[in-house]
């Protein structure tokens, strides 16, 4: 008898349109994230659009936030990453909406909104790991260890959870610190090797840019 394979059948067509969310778990890392992007006050990142409705369509900050919040998670850090991920990485299409942001767009945003995608990322990974939704073991990149997740035992006082959701607010805060500056290094480093740039020099003023 032959040898028995199972093999991958890449010439086969879907009979109904797939929906990329039935491809992700309950409780992946996709959702937890997209709850905490519904509960976001975008008005930091929606006063640089124009509210005339001029001018060529930009991605929403919301799917931007979330998008980078999603990869940074994950290990995924420099602009380049960031938008392979949206074709490869199911997650990252499902909080895109199968939408696929350039690598100079994402590079431009996170430069442009430092300051307030840091503080969404703070909020919202304390969030998650109060919830239980996201350990702190996964998102500390340099392997950093703390007692327990923030949703620890239901029976812990009230004033010992307060005080260790601050130890952890404290903790992602450097961690995300070091995620940003990953990222510069990185785009950095592959607009040296790839030419073309990332758009990760400020501009001047408050130019809206697309995107």
């Amino acid at each position: 008898m032959g040898r028995n394979f199972v093999g991958a059948e890449r010439d086969q067509l879907f009979l109904l349109p797939p929906d990329a969310r039935q491809w992700l778990p309950e409780r992946h890392l996709a959702w937890a994230v997209l709850e905490q992007a519904g509960q976001m006050d975008l008005g930091p990142f929606l006063s640089w659009y124009r509210a005339d409705g001029q001018g060529r369509p930009a991605y929403h900050p919301r799917l931007m936030v979330t998008l980078i919040m999603y990869c940074y998670c994950k290990g995924i850090r420099s602009s380049r990453a960031v938008e392979m991920a949206t074709f490869d990485d199911v997650g990252a299409r499902v909080i895109c909406g199968n939408l696929h942001p350039d690598h100079a767009t994402i590079a431009r945003f996170v430069t442009r909104h430092e300051q307030p995608v840091k503080g969404l990322l703070v909020a919202s990974l304390t969030a998650c790991a109060r919830e239980g939704l996201v350990s702190v073991e996964v998102v500390a990149g340099d392997g950093t260890k703390v007692k327990a997740s923030a949703s620890m035992a239901a029976n812990a006082a009230a004033e010992r959870l307060e005080i260790e959701i601050g130890e952890l607010e404290a903790l992602l805060a450097a961690e995300v610190d070091g995620w940003l500056a990953q990222a510069r290094a990185a785009d950095a480093a592959e607009d040296a090797l790839f030419g073309g740039g990332t758009g990760r020099a400020p501009a001047a003023g408050r130019a809206r840019w697309p995107g």
